[in-house]
């Protein structure tokens, strides 16, 4: 058996009312140098950036109850919005298998994080991205109660990094989204922590629970947008438009031998999310149920929105 995992970005990826008066403001600290998204957490940025502080655990029959097992700092430069979080988990050793494997499954019942963005600060249109420890990514939008999932694919980065103690992950969202109907000086936000918790019962049979917790408390569901804690104005200098390829479809085909070795062929249809044209590389990481990983990579010229399709043979 063998698991496959794709993945496509530009090469030039890092150059480029209804609120209470007392609820906390988010800060972002303002970076001429970007953290190079590798999951480590160990730029200088994320040193200065302060946290968002506690997050409020979300369960029906508790009340009040504060948890420090998660860490959120915000930075931006230019370009994109940052994220730097910071999971703690005790029990991370035996979380060793990823519940969900595909972008836009219900990512947010593995161990994973949730942000929230509202930026006309009207909570009627607001973005939700969800990030696995595993980096295994959703994204969807809100416009007036209406939910946009499969039909609404816009492209992010993320990386992440796991030890025995919790994980750790940097996202970056590109700053121009929060003007397609809002502007930089209102955004509100909300942050979501989901913690697989592996235990055994009675019987000693291995059994587990998630808690969740949230930055801002919620009191039915964490789809409240008058919820969302401030985040202070972004100032960047001249706001520029990243690079953003994305996949759009993938599909395996049957092995087949090529000079005496088994292959397959995957078949990949990247697009541009904007006008910017680069240099891109598509990645396939083919890992077998025994063994090292076999690794293929692919670079090609991505122009602007236009469609670009590939096919890469890969060692079976």
């Amino acid at each position: 058996m063998h698991k496959i995992f794709l993945a496509v970005a530009g090469l030039l990826l890092c150059c480029g009312g209804g609120l209470a008066a007392d609820q906390p403001a988010a800060t972002a600290v303002k970076t001429e140098q970007p953290p190079k998204l590798d999951g480590k957490l160990d730029e200088e940025v994320w040193q200065s950036a302060r946290p968002l502080g506690e997050f409020h655990v979300f369960d029906k029959s508790i009340t009040g109850q504060r948890v420090n097992d998660t860490m959120v700092r915000l930075a931006y430069d230019d370009t994109w919005l940052y994220a730097g979080v910071q999971c703690d988990n005790p029990e991370q050793k035996l979380v060793s298998d990823p519940k969900v494997v595909n972008h836009d499954d219900a990512v947010n019942n593995d161990e994973s994080v949730e942000l929230f963005f509202d930026s006309d600060g009207t909570g009627k249109i607001y973005y939700h991205f969800l990030l696995s420890c595993f980096n295994v990514k959703a994204e969807q939008r809100f416009i007036n109660g209406n939910r946009e999932r499969q039909s609404w694919n816009f492209p992010w980065r993320s990386a992440t990094s796991i030890n025995e103690n919790g994980w750790r992950a940097e996202i970056a969202i590109p700053l121009y989204l929060f003007l397609e109907f809002g502007d930089l000086e209102h955004i509100r936000l909300n942050v979501a922590r989901n913690r697989r918790i592996p235990f055994m019962d009675e019987q000693m049979v291995s059994e587990e629970k998630t808690e969740l917790s949230m930055w801002r408390p919620v009191e039915r569901q964490m789809h409240e947008p008058g919820s969302f804690g401030h985040l202070a104005p972004l100032a960047p200098g001249k706001l520029k438009m990243p690079f953003l390829p994305a996949l759009e479809r993938v599909e395996i085909q049957p092995y087949f031998i090529k000079d005496g070795t088994n292959y397959y062929q995957v078949e990949a249809v990247v697009k541009g999310a904007n006008t910017e044209s680069g240099l891109a590389e598509l990645v396939v990481t083919d890992q077998p149920a025994g063994g090292n990983p076999e690794i293929v990579r692919k670079t090609f010229t991505q122009n602007g929105t236009s469609t670009t399709s590939l096919a890469i043979d890969v060692p079976a």
